[in-house]
């Protein structure tokens, strides 16, 4: 006894409109352009000066004398740039930054922090920019 399953072989033949219409109705698709969403303008959230905070940056012992030769070429573009407060505890062997009320921009000091530890690890500082 053996079972077979028979089909349909010639189905109504279906022209390529109704196909089309068949298509778009499954997939969702249609010619037209969707729609772009309308936002709100954004506004910042903390407009001026920003709220005292402060990073510690460990610097390995054998990163201290070449940061205490390079400190004008790190110092400078932190305080001027980025307009934060910097300064290095030698006895704890970091450099410790926080932001001041001259500071604006709220990745400023996760700028400095990252800029800092790059060179704790040992890039250059020919190497890197600061994008304000």
């Amino acid at each position: 006894m053996s079972t077979a399953i028979e089909v349909d072989d010639a189905p109504a033949a279906v022209d390529q409109q109704e196909e089309q219409d068949i298509l778009d109705s499954v997939m969702g698709g249609t010619d037209e352009k969707p729609q772009k969403p309308q936002f709100d303008v954004l506004r910042r959230v903390q407009s001026g000066p920003m709220g005292k905070e402060f990073r510690s940056i460990p610097i390995p012992p054998h990163r201290l004398t070449p940061l205490k030769k390079e400190w004008l070429k790190i110092y400078t573009p932190l305080v001027e740039h980025l307009h934060l407060q910097v300064r290095m505890n030698v006895k704890r062997k970091t450099v410790e930054i926080r932001t001041c009320k001259e500071t604006t921009d709220s990745g400023a000091l996760q700028k400095g922090a990252d800029f800092v530890r790059a060179f704790s690890l040992g890039f250059e500082i020919a190497s890197f920019s600061f994008h304000v």
